[in-house]
């Protein structure tokens, strides 16, 4: 029994220096950071992609509608208009070119027969066509220009043409270098070939159309050299009543 208890008391004894043996220990001092390695090498850029194909345009959309016309502008107007286009050189010697369409028609009696008439006098017909730039009644606002033509035998086969009087008021010629002359001038040409066409007269309405060319020598205009008008007119002639 004694001998049983001295083994029990030596097993015990192993057993606690295991223990002990097996307890944690301090921790250690901790190691030295690893050198950092080394950056990559930068991959090559890709290839840019072609550019897309531009779109078509888009279609035009509609012109609005006309404005109405002011008041009083129909009683104007209704005699038809002279469309000139005028080339000749400036005072400065400077070429120019301008156009402009001529609409107004003074509707006073006493005017009349020297603005917008038909006059007949043995086989000559006189066609006498004054337009305005605006409405001549404003003193400020009497820019004009005006046709005389002479026909003879008008209608018939032999019908040809004598003179033509044009004469021309207050137009102002602006360049694009903002410099300006007024225009004015007059003469009476002799009509040759090439200078009246498309000539129509309709006597039942009276309404007169035709192309004009005529050039005016330096001494007849403001210019103080050659212009060349060249137009159209397209009015209403009015004829005059005679009374007893």
């Amino acid at each position: 029994m004694m001998g049983l208890n001295k083994y029990l008391g030596l097993a015990m004894v192993i057993m606690s220096l295991i223990v002990i043996s097996c307890a944690d220990g301090e921790d250690g001092t901790d190691g030295t950071n690893g050198v950092n390695g080394v950056n990559g090498i930068n991959g090559t850029d890709g290839t840019n992609g072609e550019d897309g194909t531009n779109g078509e345009n888009g279609q035009n959309g509609e012109d609005g509608q006309n404005g109405a016309n002011g008041v009083g502008y129909e009683e104007l107007a209704k005699y038809g208009h002279i469309n000139v286009k005028m080339e000749g050189n400036r005072p400065d010697g400077v070429a120019f070119q301008d156009s402009v369409i001529y609409r107004y028609t003074s509707v006073e009696g006493s005017y009349i027969s020297q603005f917008n008439s038909i006059s007949v006098s043995d086989n000559i017909t006189t066609f006498k066509t004054m337009r305005f730039l605006s409405t001549p009644d404003n003193a400020f606002q009497t820019s004009y220009f005006g046709l005389e033509l002479e026909v003879l035998d008008l209608g018939a086969a032999s019908q040809q043409f004598g003179f033509l009087h044009i004469y021309f008021l207050g137009y102002t010629v602006v360049g694009q270098d903002h410099k300006f002359f007024y225009l004015d001038g007059s003469d009476f040409i002799l009509i040759e070939d090439g200078m009246i066409q498309n000539f129509a007269f309709d006597d039942a309405t009276n309404h007169l159309t035709y192309d004009f060319s005529a050039t005016l020598p330096a001494e007849q205009n403001t210019s103080n050299n050659m212009v060349t008008f060249t137009g159209t007119v397209d009015v209403t002639v009015l004829e005059e009543l005679n009374t007893p």
